[in-house]
């Protein structure tokens, strides 16, 4: 992934509806900134008022069998500006949508956007957030690095030394220094308050996916052409392990997802979805879907993960939302959609699950427990 992926994520992702595979739904067991300003919300201007109508797609209450979530209720929709990717803010009471010009963040409590929730960005990417959410993080199309409360009530900290093109961002859990891969087989280490260098590795690969272990230790990322996972100690730059994804079926790697404990990962190819353990490399239960698999999500305890994909009906194709039970392998809770997914995710604090689609709207739903 690299700085044309924010152009190219809407095309490819509506190409998804025209893409089948030959298999069903089923598991297979197997062992700063000069044009980036503060904008004040204009209270009557409709652009800045979510849109809130009685869309919902789902019955009012859908029962599944789970061990951890009994049951979701959908709620109304929000409509929002031109979403392309969500990060759950406030410790999952509140969300950042990002579009082609801006960020703004909403509160989930009464679905307005925050006062003063709104910045001008341009066509921002890789947004992230730190482990209650309560940081801010994304590349904009120039391949500047930006760290900003989740409020966006401040000027965002501006990292524009870095030798782009940047292929992978992420933040420690609890908020202290910003990870950022290069093309050019980089790895930099900057503080979140003052964008200082803090640390940098030379690696054999460009990495994209990053991801930080739970302590903040380790630092995983991904090169998609062999398959791999690069597993490299902070503080050393040292590749401890890589982890090799050989039995796969598609010719291309979309993506990969660790749960949040790093106990196991989820690799994506098609439409083909491969959970591992990480510490043997020992293959999970393998979870297939008819398209191609656009959004992956795991829960906080990970004992479910969350795919966005296509489904036939009746000689149609619709987007399509299943939550998967990890240990089973099979489909406990499924709902079509009517516009193609663009993010999706649990939130961190375990009641909010919460979908983007490509019409911009942002559903949202309670999970009960």
């Amino acid at each position: 992934m690299n700085q044309y992926t924010y152009k190219s994520k809407l095309v490819y992702i509506l190409s998804l509806m025209l893409l089948v595979a030959a298999t069903s739904c089923g598991t297979r067991s197997a062992s700063e900134p000069a044009a980036l300003v503060t904008v004040e919300p204009e209270p009557t201007a409709v652009e800045n008022i979510p849109t809130i109508s009685d869309t919902s797609k789902d019955s009012d209450s859908v029962t599944i069998t789970s061990r951890n979530i009994q049951n979701m209720s959908s709620i109304d929709p929000i409509k929002t500006d031109r979403g392309s990717d969500f990060a759950w803010t406030d410790s999952g009471y509140g969300i950042a949508l990002s579009a082609d010009e801006f960020i703004t963040n909403y509160s989930l409590e009464n679905m307005e956007m925050v006062q003063g929730g709104r910045i001008i960005a341009d066509y921002p990417y890789y947004l992230s957030t730190d482990d209650d959410g309560s940081l801010l993080a994304w590349v904009d199309y120039t391949n500047r690095v930006f760290v900003s409360d989740s409020g966006l009530l401040s000027d965002p900290l501006l990292i524009d030394d870095i030798l782009p093109p940047i292929t992978g961002l992420a933040i420690s859990s609890g908020g202290d220094f910003i990870v950022v891969a290069t093309q050019e087989q980089t790895v930099e280490i900057r503080d979140t308050e003052s964008g200082v260098h803090l640390d940098s590795y030379v690696t054999d690969v460009w990495l994209t996916d990053l991801s930080l272990s739970p302590d903040n230790r380790i630092l995983a990322g991904v090169h998609s052409p062999d398959f791999a996972i690069y597993f490299i100690g902070l503080g050393t730059g040292e590749i401890i392990k890589q982890l090799i994804w050989e039995e796969n079926i598609s010719p291309g790697l979309t993506k990969v997802e660790f749960s949040p404990d790093w106990s196991m990962v989820a690799w994506v190819s098609g439409g083909e979805v491969q959970l591992m353990d990480v510490d043997s490399g020992e293959l999970g239960n393998q979870l297939l879907h008819e398209g191609t698999v656009g959004s992956i999500s795991w829960s906080v305890d990970g004992s479910m993960v969350a795919t966005s994909s296509i489904i036939e009906q009746g000689g149609d194709y619709f987007p399509v939302i299943n939550v998967w039970n990890v240990d089973s392998g099979e489909v406990i809770f499924t709902s079509t959609q009517e516009s193609v997914i663009l993010d999706l995710g649990f939130s961190p604090n375990k009641i909010h699950f919460g979908s983007l689609d490509a019409e911009w709207k942002f559903f949202l739903w309670t999970v009960d427990r």
